[in-house]
């Protein structure tokens, strides 16, 4: 009795191995019942350029008109070679200064020229209308987002969105002197209607870098 059960358990054995072959699906294909579900790339830091070192100015952002005292900045931009492909959503400034006056800061990203500048052709926008913030920075989200690609140069432009104040509009904290971020610069224009660009790096011999972050999704 005690063999004939063994050869039993045996055979009930095999039965269910060949049941549970009956049932796999063959190598390389799937449950037919089964879905698939793709997770979307996490909103996450692309290029950082905030340092321990602390920033040695503060320079003039955005005018609507050129200061006849002293000419400024009518709009200014910092260039950045993207790190990852995807839509760059947000953007983080070190804004020392806002004129509760001044227009909404307009924050484009824009291609740039063979010469490395800002093109004029926006890719993403959006608005930025709170107050000065340094630390922690402005957290300005883009309602167009930008999609960007790895390897690829951009600039982040700002400027006023509407002339309602002839005083500074904003301005912006930089570092003078240290090459923070080689992977771009400081470009700013001080002309009146179509942006005449200065690389402040090639015309003055020097680094200059916006304190900025960019994100990515």
């Amino acid at each position: 009795m005690r063999i004939r059960s063994y050869s039993l358990v045996l055979l009930g054995a095999g039965m269910t191995a060949g049941l549970l072959g009956a049932c796999t699906p063959p190598a390389g294909t799937g449950d037919p019942t089964t879905t698939t579900t793709t997770v979307p790339p996490a909103h996450q830091i692309d290029q950082d350029n905030f340092p321990a070192t602390a920033p040695t100015v503060s320079t003039d952002l955005a005018d609507c008109v050129l200061n006849p005292v002293e000419p400024t900045h009518v709009q200014s931009a910092q260039t950045f070679t993207a790190g990852r492909s995807g839509q760059l959503d947000q953007v983080d400034l070190m804004i020392s200064y806002r004129d509760p006056a001044a227009a909404p800061l307009s924050v484009s990203i824009q291609s740039t020229t063979p010469a490395g500048g800002p093109s004029g052709v926006e890719l993403g926008s959006g608005l930025y209308s709170g107050p000065a913030a340094e630390n922690p920075p402005a957290m300005i989200p883009l309602s167009s987002p930008a999609t960007v690609v790895a390897g690829t140069k951009y600039a982040i432009v700002l400027a006023e969105s509407a002339c309602v104040s002839t005083a500074i509009g904003a301005a912006w904290r930089l570092q003078l002197g240290i090459a923070e971020y080689s992977a771009g610069g400081y470009w700013a224009s001080q002309s009146v209607g179509a942006p005449n660009w200065i690389d402040y790096f090639a015309v003055f011999n020097g680094d200059f870098d916006i304190r900025f972050r960019t994100w990515v999704s």
